[in-house]
């Protein structure tokens, strides 16, 4: 037979295959976690992409008296610590696109109109979330009528309790269709102010219509004792659901305040039994405010969360609204 001499440098693939069995199952492995590694990687940008989603909802106006306006259009809806945001259309309506799973606080504004927050509001990310489903956000107009205090003293409640009253006027008369609103807070730092880690506890009166005076309440056994100095200061105030609970505090934010008083200061007189009975029940105090609705007083607890605080002012609101209507 005639066998062809190889040139010099001619690579003997037979040879070489011969003496490296496993060359070609490494090339073929080697395409195959190639392969896996594309499609693999293919497949997490389509998870990345396909956990994000929308959050959506609607939000209705009301003016200083919690009426109904038609000005829902072009209130901001951002959240917090991103650059997502989105205005509401004619409707209210907003839509929040291209949303990460995670925590968010959700912030809603307008200008003449406070600033709502909801805060860790958690999405799951996919598909579309709604904030309070079935029901909208209230913005309500920030109010321009005063108020003052014209009164304050010590009382005690039918369960034998001591209570701080403060007493006094708005500067206007709420309409007939209408529900005002006088916020007070109490506390034993003279540094007293909306923020909420200045004041102890607070109560707020919801002014029915035809009527300019207010009185609100607090149980001292929840934040003072016989001999302190407590700080009392007001502000007019305007919407039912528009608080919410300080993520830091817990204590409640008021997104609609308008004018304060002056801040009152009174000395908690001595009460029958010892200061020391006082500040062992003041100790246990898990209180930090209160809402009167005509002849209700509702207690609002240190640990609740916004979403049950905004439970309880949505119930009021649904009463007035009943109220009203059943008037007409």
């Amino acid at each position: 037979m005639f066998y062809r001499s190889k040139d010099k440098g001619e690579t003997d693939r037979t040879n070489m295959h011969s003496f490296f069995p496993w060359t070609g199952s490494v090339m073929f492995v080697c395409a195959v976690f190639f392969l896996f590694a594309v499609i693999t990687s293919c497949d997490n940008s389509s998870s990345a992409d396909g956990s994000k989603g929308s959050i959506t909802g609607f939000v209705k106006t009301n003016d200083q008296w919690v009426r109904p306006i038609d000005e829902q259009e072009n209130v901001t809806v951002s959240l917090k610590g991103t650059s997502n945001s989105d205005r509401t259309n004619a409707d209210g309506r907003f839509l929040l696109e291209d949303v990460r799973a995670g925590i968010y606080d959700i912030s809603l504004e307008k200008a003449g109109f406070g600033t709502m927050r909801i805060p860790a509001f958690s999405f799951a990310g996919n598909g579309q979330a709604f904030i309070k489903p079935g029901e909208y956000t209230q913005l309500s107009k920030i109010p321009d009528f005063t108020t003052n205090i014209d009164t304050i003293y010590t009382d005690t409640s039918f369960d034998g309790d001591i209570t701080i009253d403060a007493e006094g006027f708005i500067s206007a008369t709420v309409p007939h269709n209408g529900l005002g609103k006088v916020v007070t807070l109490y506390s034993t730092s003279e540094d007293i102010s909306a923020d909420p880690s200045s004041y102890d506890v607070f109560s707020y009166d919801l002014i029915r219509g035809g009527r300019s005076e207010y009185g609100n309440q607090a149980y001292l056994d929840q934040f003072a004792a016989p001999g302190d100095t407590v700080y009392v200061k007001s502000y007019s105030d305007s919407g039912v659901n528009t608080s919410y609970a300080d993520p830091e505090t817990n204590n409640m934010v008021f997104a609609n305040l308008g004018d304060s008083t002056k801040t009152k200061q009174f000395v908690v007189p001595e009460a029958e039994g010892s200061k020391q009975k006082h500040q062992q029940k003041l100790a246990s105090g898990n209180i930090q405010g209160w809402i009167h609705f005509g002849k209700e007083t509702i207690p609002i607890p240190k640990d609740i969360t916004t979403k049950k605080l905004q439970g309880i002012q949505q119930k009021i609101f649904n009463k007035f609204r009943q109220s009203t209507s059943s008037k007409r």
